[in-house]
């Protein structure tokens, strides 16, 4: 039986837990599906999703924490923030098992194949955002740089694409394909390395999410939408409109959905008090692009939403420090094969025409 079924029921529901104090920024769920990590303030906090319990606070940060990632075998947490070092931390034992001192403040991260890491500095106190890309040694405790890249505009977020091949999501909405392998250690412009550059949204790149299959992948923009593309070509195959500002997008491992997650809107962006705004999160079909249900989940913006590999639980996270584990129950599933049915019937209809 799935360890999580007692959890689930007829009606879909969610769980609200409060780790720390701070802004709940990110949510990352092991390939297994069993641990979820939540970054909170300075730490990030280990939640078994099993039993709900927090099992590990992954402390040494002395600023806030930007990003964070895991390795596909739940060995080791990479993260970075405001105090311009990279830890990596060991899952098991929670210990400190690398530091790299990059000397400027860093603003995203992601774990590639290989024991490749990449980050990225951020463009606060007039810094300029600089790629670095880094070997690890886990044995050793050593670290290796393979390569840096100067960009010209800050960069959100990274998420790799192959061994070699970094997506980056920009300021202006642009997106980045950067090949590693293409770095000249004496070349005075390591610009050969983007190999692909597409204006993909009207305002900045918050988060860049690959479907499961690792053939496609979601933006999520602070102009109100979500995109979908081709890993290799960089074609766009769906934009899905919002309401509010998009801060994140999970994409579903068993049905053709995406869910958007609501920041502030245009007009209380600058707003600490949200007063009764209800911010949701908002599913949509991959095929038909079309909103087909939306929950509400919290009075402040929504930072993050993730789905486990078995696309029935979903985590959000929220700027007022707490995030919600939502069981989603039969009412859900029973939805996903009328849409695939649907899907069917349109696919039937378009072979025989």
């Amino acid at each position: 039986m799935d360890p999580i079924a007692k959890f689930r029921g007829s009606h879909s529901r969610g769980t609200i837990f409060q780790p720390g104090l701070k802004s709940c920024n990110k949510a990352v769920v092991n390939t297994e599906g069993d641990l979820l990590f939540v970054a909170s303030g300075n730490n990030i906090y280990g939640y078994n999703l099993f039993t709900e319990c927090c099992f590990k606070i992954y402390e040494g940060h002395e600023g806030i924490i930007e990003d964070f990632d895991i390795d596909s075998k739940s060995r080791y947490i990479i993260s970075v923030g405001a105090q311009g070092v990279v830890f990596v931390h060991e899952i098991e034992s929670g210990n400190v098992k690398m530091r790299i001192d990059v000397g400027m403040l860093l603003r995203c991260c992601c774990v590639g194949p290989l024991n490749y890491i990449a980050v990225v500095t951020s463009t606060q106190m007039k810094q300029d955002p600089i790629l670095h890309v880094y070997h690890l040694l886990l044995d050793s405790g050593k670290v290796t740089e393979k390569c840096t890249m100067t960009f010209e505009r800050g960069i959100n977020c990274i998420l790799y694409a192959s061994d070699s091949q970094i997506i980056c999501g920009d300021i202006d909405g642009k997106l980045l394909l950067v090949d590693t392998e293409e770095y000249q250690k004496n070349s005075p412009d390591s610009r050969q390395m983007i190999k692909k550059t597409v204006n993909a949204h009207r305002g900045p790149i918050n988060s860049i999410r690959k479907s499961w299959d690792g053939k496609f992948f979601a933006t999520a923009s602070a102009d109100t939408t979500a995109s979908t593309w081709a890993v290799d070509s960089f074609e766009k195959l769906g934009t899905f409109p919002h309401s509010f500002l998009v801060s994140s997008a999970a994409l579903s491992p068993i049905a053709n959905h995406i869910v958007l997650a609501s920041s502030a809107d245009k007009k209380n962006v600058a707003s600490t008090n949200f007063g009764s705004t209800d911010f949701t999160i908002n599913f949509f079909n991959l095929i038909f692009q079309d909103e087909f249900a939306s929950m509400k989940v919290f009075k402040s913006p929504v930072n993050d939403v993730v789905f486990t590999p078995d696309g029935m639980t979903l985590i959000v996270t929220s700027q007022e420090g707490t995030f919600m584990i939502i069981r989603l129950g039969e009412d859900y599933k029973l939805q996903c094969e009328a849409l695939a049915n649907e899907e069917k019937e349109l696919v039937e209809e378009i072979d025989r025409q």
